[in-house]
């Protein structure tokens, strides 16, 4: 995983999650077979089911690694319709939680992910589609991005 810049690190998880194949899934294996799109930050207005949504939040640099650590949260939205598709929705979330679960990278900096949670979102207010079925997934990250640790002091 690139975490070389902001956008590189969202292609990289994008790809992790898209591209990950879990052990002992039955087909489709990854993601990306299943899903008609993984949008950053929000998917267009004609979305065409299932797909999901990312982002990137709260993202923080706490002083003790002199702000070139960062820790942040990447949120995975899944998406499906008619309500029939609940646990389908939730075998997507299984595999981005598998494809996540201790995951690290050194490519360009280095990249983990630590804990998450999981959450079914009610889709049950008159002004949404009640045939909609939604999981939230959060993830937690560290991240020790390439372009801060640039600046790091040179040892002597």
């Amino acid at each position: 995983m690139s975490a070389a810049t902001t956008e590189a690190l969202y292609k990289a998880l994008r790809t992790r999650l898209l591209g990950f194949q879990a052990l002992g899934s039955p087909t489709p294996d990854t993601l990306g077979d299943s899903l008609t799109d993984l949008y950053v930050v929000q998917g267009p207005d004609d979305v065409t089911f299932p797909y999901g949504i990312m982002r990137l939040q709260a993202r923080q640099r706490p002083g003790e690694y002199a702000g070139e650590r960062e820790a942040m949260d990447l949120e995975l939205l899944l998406y499906d319709r008619p309500r029939a598709q609940q646990y389908v929705v939730e075998g997507y979330a299984d595999i981005a939680d598998q494809a996540l679960l201790r995951h690290t990278d050194r490519t360009a900096g280095l990249f983990f992910s630590g804990s998450s949670e999981r959450d079914t979102i009610p889709m049950n207010t008159q002004v949404s589609d009640r045939e909609v079925v939604g999981v939230r997934c959060v993830y937690n990250l560290v991240v020790w991005p390439q372009f801060l640790t640039q600046y790091s002091l040179q040892e002597a």
